[in-house]
């Protein structure tokens, strides 16, 4: 994992992966896969890689548990959010549900595949898609909180920024599709992230 930019800015759609190299690790997909592995990936058959198209391209962000703990009421949670090198794109149905993606990573300044199916965070929006709006899903950030094992999507506008619970977690307080703003989620968190003394940032 290579941490390399902070904050989220207004999210704009992403196409830094372009449709050939898209359409390229499709294929690759296809012959990576057995037919009886295909629902392993989300799909009915091998064969349905070859009606979805490319969808969101979600750029990939993280929270450290030591920026949790730090934080400070007022800051700007944008200020704590790292963006590591890999897009995860996601290829979606005739109707736009996702079915399944493919992970792209930065290696010497070339882009190219490197997982073949959804990571499980990606899973996890996949099966919030319908109690998120997808007007929501397009246009926000994927975060992850490794250290609680815990993930969301956020959306900015203008200088308010604001967090979508992508699951049920009791554990933490949390219901799938909440919104909350980020201050108050950190501040939320906070408690559970200093119950982790053990845990790596």
């Amino acid at each position: 994992m290579y941490l390399f930019a902070t904050g989220v800015t207004e999210a704009q759609p992403d196409t830094t992966i372009s449709n050939i190299q898209i359409k390229s690790a499709v294929q690759t997909f296809i012959k990576l896969i057995g037919s009886d592995e295909a629902k392993q990936y989300g799909l009915k058959d091998v064969a349905e890689l070859n009606t979805l198209s490319p969808g969101i391209q979600f750029r990939k962000y993280i929270i450290g548990l030591k920026d949790i703990k730090n934080y400070q009421q007022g800051a700007d949670v944008g200020n704590i959010i790292k963006e590591y090198s890999a897009i995860e794109v996601s290829l979606v149905s005739s109707t736009g549900r996702i079915t399944t993606s493919i992970e792209f990573v930065n290696n010497n300044g070339q882009w190219q595949a490197s997982r073949y199916g959804s990571t499980p965070d990606l899973i996890l929006l996949k099966n919030a898609q319908g109690v998120i709006a997808d007007s929501i899903i397009r246009k926000s950030k994927l975060i992850r909180i490794p250290s609680l094992g815990v993930s969301f999507i956020a959306l900015r506008s203008g200088a308010a920024l604001k967090f979508f619970s992508l699951e049920e977690r009791p554990d933490l307080n949390l219901d799938k599709g909440q919104s909350i703003s980020a201050s108050d989620l950190i501040l939320k968190l906070q408690p559970y992230a200093n119950a982790h003394k053990n845990i790596p940032n």
